[in-house]
């Protein structure tokens, strides 16, 4: 009787939505990605800030290794890199003074694009 009603109760919450926060059965699953998502990001924004001064320069001027390998680790498919780099260089003209919100700006841009 007891796994008769464990079973019920892995039925009817298998059908549950809770808004925000999903299905509950699929909470692990979905640790786990966000967990991968979290650590490319973590991954691109150390690699912006190390190269900051370039990646802008790059930005300014033409495309070259600190964009690609940005664009590498934010996971951007092929197709969608010459894109990003006109976003990129059309978010120059909203960059501010301060640069950590700049990283902040161009990381979310980054992955934004990512597959």
């Amino acid at each position: 009787m007891m796994k008769l009603k464990i079973l019920a109760i892995g039925i009817l919450l298998g059908g549950c939505d809770t808004g925000h926060l999903g299905n509950p059965l699929m909470w692990p699953a979905n640790a786990v990605e966000n967990s991968a998502y979290s650590a490319r990001r973590n991954k691109v924004k150390t690699y912006i800030s190390a190269n900051y001064s370039a990646l802008i320069l790059e930005l300014k001027t033409a495309s070259g290794p600190i964009f690609l390998e940005t664009a590498r680790l934010a996971g951007v498919p092929q197709n969608q890199v010459t894109k990003l780099y006109n976003d990129s260089r059309s978010d120059l003209k909203r960059l501010t003074l301060d640069t950590e919100q700049n990283i902040e700006k161009l990381t979310v841009t980054y992955m934004v694009y990512r597959g």
